[in-house]
């Protein structure tokens, strides 16, 4: 009885990884993300540095302009298809008796490409001040054998 039990489990475990190797991924979409990524990738604005920025009013605006960048660790570019943007503006608020509370307030925008849209462009310029943190997140790149990477977020915070 026990050696037609493991007969059993034997042959249900093979037609199991045969079954498992039968199997293949077809991509749904053009904007599918791709697991494996080959080296480390980033997005930047303007100056070809990586990662969080704290700059000033007059750099920030000219950066902004500029359109979204993105290149790996061998320096090979990518082109971007699509980033959301979070814009937190820092305001100053009184409460019920008189102190000062900081509170931010919140807009999201959605870019298809590696430019800005316009009206975004616009209303941040007009709105931003020292204080103000614009996060950029979920960005989209694709390299030339068209595979879809999502890379990591950053930010970049108006200082003085």
């Amino acid at each position: 009885m026990k050696a037609n039990l493991i007969t059993i489990l034997i042959l249900c475990t093979a037609f199991y990884a045969v079954a498992q190797k039968g199997k293949t991924t077809i991509q749904k979409s053009s904007i599918e993300i791709t697991n494996k990524k080959p080296k480390t990738i980033w997005a930047y604005w303007g100056d070809n540095t990586y990662g969080d920025k704290y700059m000033t009013k007059r750099v920030f605006d000219s950066l902004i302009k500029t359109p979204l960048q993105s290149v790996d660790s061998s320096k090979k570019i990518y082109s971007v298809l699509s980033f959301d943007m979070v814009l937190a503006e820092r305001n100053l608020y009184e409460d019920s008796i008189g102190n000062a509370i900081i509170v931010p307030d919140y807009s999201s925008y959605n870019n298809k490409g590696a430019v800005m849209n316009e009206n975004h462009l616009s209303y941040i310029l007009n709105h931003s001040k020292i204080g103000d943190t614009l996060f950029i997140n979920d960005v989209i790149v694709k390299d030339e054998k068209d595979l879809v990477f999502k890379l990591k977020s950053f930010k970049v915070t108006i200082k003085k």
